[in-house]
């Protein structure tokens, strides 16, 4: 717990780490419901769980006798797992049809 020692003592409070990881949230999220290309989705996805890392993150710094940084970690696995599956989406998807536009994909049988 050293490491979050000088964020703790900087004028930054738990107001502002949540807001900061509340605009990262919604990036995503807009990401999310506006684009079309594979990658991007993917991309807003991994915004979206990296707010929720650093929620995590700050409530663990912030709040005393509250241990998030397991649950952190956890996360953090989570997005590295997700990211490997979905590299491996998009390079299938490239090599089937040749784009990865997510309208293209209306059938489910390949």
């Amino acid at each position: 717990m050293n490491f979050l020692i000088p964020m703790i003592q900087s004028g930054l409070g738990l107001p502002h780490v949540l807001s900061v990881s509340a605009i990262v949230f919604s990036l995503g999220l807009f990401a999310l419901l506006t684009q079309r290309h594979l990658v991007r989705l993917l991309m807003g996805l991994v915004l979206m769980l990296t707010a929720s890392v650093i929620n995590m993150a700050a409530f663990s710094a912030f709040l005393p006798g509250r241990d998030g940084h397991g649950t952190a970690l956890l996360l953090m696995l989570a997005l590295v797992v997700q990211l490997a599956v979905g590299a491996g989406l998009t390079i299938t998807a490239y090599t089937r049809r040749r784009s990865v536009d997510v309208t293209s994909f209306d059938e489910l049988g390949g």
